[in-house]
């Protein structure tokens, strides 16, 4: 389960961020969802001592007591990924220290394009850092007497050609024997395969162009679709 809190006065604004939230969470991953939103400072303050459930935090500061409401936040919460709403009205000399550390800023007047692009970067932040955090979840690569152990959150794509297995991670390629059949089956839903001979991480997916067939990562990748697996990407949109 992945939690947010949302700390604004603007209703309508809150109820459209809610639905491209979770537009945002079915693309990205398979984790529920749930989007709680507080509108006024006393709300705020009831939800404090369960503060450490919720994984990341959007917080209005133009709100009532918004710089002091960041603040608690934080308190609270110190691993919180904290998404913060102002304007040109406020300094940022009173955001952006110690006692708030923000991961992400978004600016009025927001646009769709900001809030998704900001909410998905501190999602895939905190996917990345899960990953981090799950032993479990690492990759273990053996051939010719090495052995490497790769996180999957390091992990933007693999390859199958020449009867082997390549793994991209960052600037590095690992290779291995081994089928795409059997990778898919053990990398689980983090990833999905695109191709016969691709899997790619859905955290590194930076768009899906599906009238040229191929899907664009973070790192300008082009990865390509065939038709047999189009239709799982699909319900990625």
């Amino acid at each position: 389960m992945i939690s947010f809190l949302s700390y604004s006065k603007k209703k309508n604004e809150q109820n459209a961020f809610n639905v491209r939230t979770k537009d945002i969470c079915c693309r990205i991953t398979d984790e529920d969802m749930a989007f709680d939103m507080v509108y006024c400072y006393d709300e705020l303050l009831k939800k404090l001592d369960c503060l450490s459930s919720y994984n990341i935090s959007i917080v209005d500061l133009l709100n009532e007591n918004g710089i002091v409401a960041a603040e608690n936040v934080r308190k609270k919460n110190r691993n919180i990924y904290m998404v913060l709403i102002a304007d040109s009205s406020i300094s940022p000399t009173e955001y952006i220290k110690p006692t708030i550390m923000a991961s992400f800023l978004l600016l009025r007047p927001i646009t769709k394009e900001m809030f998704e692009t900001t909410v998905e970067n501190a999602l895939r932040e905190y996917l990345k850092n899960l990953l981090n955090s799950d032993s479990t979840k690492k990759l273990i690569v053996e051939n010719k007497g090495e052995r490497n152990v790769i996180p999957y959150s390091d992990i933007t794509y693999l390859e199958s050609r020449d009867k082997k297995i390549f793994v991209v991670a960052g600037k590095r390629e690992y290779s291995f024997y081994d089928t795409l059949d059997k990778m898919e089956q053990q990398l689980g839903d983090d990833f999905i395969r695109c191709h016969r001979s691709f899997i790619v991480s859905r955290l590194s997916i930076k768009t899906i162009l599906f009238s040229k067939n191929y899907i664009l990562l973070d790192d300008e990748s082009q990865i390509p679709i065939s038709r047999t697996y189009k239709s799982r990407l699909k319900e990625l949109k």
